[in-house]
């Protein structure tokens, strides 16, 4: 029995914690995004052609972001959950998009998030960013301890493909 099956985790032993954390902390910044957005009441107009350029930029991290899950979704499978503690069955992928980067999927979600709130042209949104990647660090992090006591070849690919942004974030 590895030391995270200990009475520390919560009863389902999954990480639920950190769902319910991950989807709290999303939903805040995303209507913090779209509160705050320009162009409404109280805030500057649209901006022309610069502020169409920085929503199309939103638009595209977005669907970059979008694209990035749905290819670690074909790549893994049903092996892609949201609980920190891969499922029984789980097999290491370090394929495709995970031989890029080891977490493609947290990675997309920090660029979603900037992305939508350059599409509303949010500066509290953009500054909502930062603690949605600080999350995703840590969960990473907590989840690595998973990995590393399932598989035993993980520490060599920890080792070899960053984290969350290839020779930024590793």
């Amino acid at each position: 029995v590895s030391h995270h099956e200990s009475s520390e985790q919560p009863p389902d032993g999954r990480g639920a914690g950190w769902v319910v954390a991950q989807g709290i902390l999303l939903c805040a910044v995303t209507v913090l995004a779209v509160k705050t957005r320009r162009g409404t009441p109280g805030h500057s107009p649209p901006g022309g052609p610069v502020g169409a350029a920085i929503r199309v930029m939103g638009f595209g991290g977005m669907i970059a972001s979008a694209a990035v899950i749905v290819r670690a979704r074909l790549v893994v499978g049903k092996g892609l959950v949201i609980f920190p503690k891969p499922p029984d069955d789980a097999v290491l992928c370090q394929d495709d998009i995970y031989s890029f980067i080891r977490h493609p999927v947290y990675a997309a979600v920090i660029v979603g998030t900037a992305g939508w709130a350059l599409f509303w042209r949010s500066s509290p949104g953009l500054l909502g960013v930062a603690p949605v990647a600080l999350f995703f660090d840590l969960k990473s992090r907590h989840e690595e301890t998973y990995l590393t006591d399932r598989f035993s070849e993980y520490v060599e690919y920890r080792r070899k493909v960053p984290r969350l942004v290839p020779r930024v974030w590793e």
